[in-house]
């Protein structure tokens, strides 16, 4: 139950998982949910992982060359931009980070601009598959045409073309597939937790809890992205609810009202046991 910023040894170099590591680095060990900033600014280098490791995220969703993923991505970085100057600084390091990549790629850069000109059958196709969605709908308010058989509801009602496509957005497939009643409780699922989410965001502020903030802060960052990026696309069967998941879990985090934290807290901050939990987190 060890917690802190541990050195560790690369014992298999020519892992194909571990080539590039150094053969010596820091990691940092937490048994609660926090890492103390005196022992990540004493962790030479730990920045630099974790700098590294967003920098690589913005990377893979510049390749996805997908559409829907930009624009989500530009809302969430213009929402934290806004929201917390705070992040400034990561929005404008991740830009230049995607600047640099796309001005050394050769063939992608190519496919990238004709996929952003929207002249693509896929472009094309999406309100004839839209319309099919609506259809659905309208025939089959109640049940739908089945959970997960969208691209087979011309077995189920009439449609002119497309036939065989997915819906290519989460809430049009969900009201076809699952009935209007389906999607709704669904939906209002999800809005339950992602209000808890901005909730626990609001008194991580009033707490001063700045770790529990930022933590808050990228969740909401997170949903943002997502919930953009749905409108045009659909979860990948297991990956897409294991994200619904982690949004669930951080809404449910135990967050104490901020009037009984600063009637208990001494001074500015609020006194956490040795070795405990950070505060923000004790029910």
């Amino acid at each position: 139950k060890a917690f802190g910023c541990f050195r560790h040894q690369n014992l298999a170099p020519a892992s194909p998982y571990l080539r590039g590591f150094s053969d010596d680095f820091v990691i940092p060990v937490s048994r609660w949910t926090e890492m103390k900033q005196a022992e990540v600014d004493g962790a030479e280098g730990l920045r630099t992982l974790l700098g590294s490791a967003l920098g690589l995220m913005l990377i893979t969703v510049l390749l996805t060359v997908s559409r829907s993923a930009y624009l989500g991505l530009a809302a969430a970085l213009g929402w934290w931009f806004v929201r917390d100057r705070r992040a400034v600084l990561m929005v404008v390091l991740g830009a230049l980070v995607l600047l640099v990549t796309y001005s050394q790629l050769t063939d992608q850069r190519r496919y990238i601009e004709d996929r952003l000109t929207m002249r693509d059958s896929s472009v094309e196709g999406r309100s004839q598959t839209y319309q099919n969605a609506i259809t659905a709908v309208a025939a089959r308010p109640l049940l739908g045409v089945g959970y997960g058989q969208f691209a087979d509801l011309d077995e189920a009602v009439s449609v002119n073309a497309e036939r065989g496509r997915s819906a290519h957005s989460l809430y049009l497939g969900l009201f076809a597939s699952t009935g209007i009643p389906g999607a709704l409780a669904f939906l209002a699922f999800l809005a339950v937790h992602i209000r808890r989410i901005w909730r626990n965001k609001a008194r991580a502020v009033a707490l001063k809890d700045a770790e529990a903030e930022w933590m808050m802060s990228a969740f909401q960052a997170m949903i943002i992205y997502r919930l953009i990026t749905l409108m045009f696309s659909e979860f990948h069967n297991v990956h897409g609810y294991n994200l619904i998941g982690l949004w669930i879990a951080a809404a449910l985090l135990p967050f104490p009202e901020a009037d009984a934290r600063e009637a208990d807290a001494p001074g500015d901050g609020a006194a956490q046991e040795p070795g405990g939990p950070p505060a923000a987190l004790l029910g």
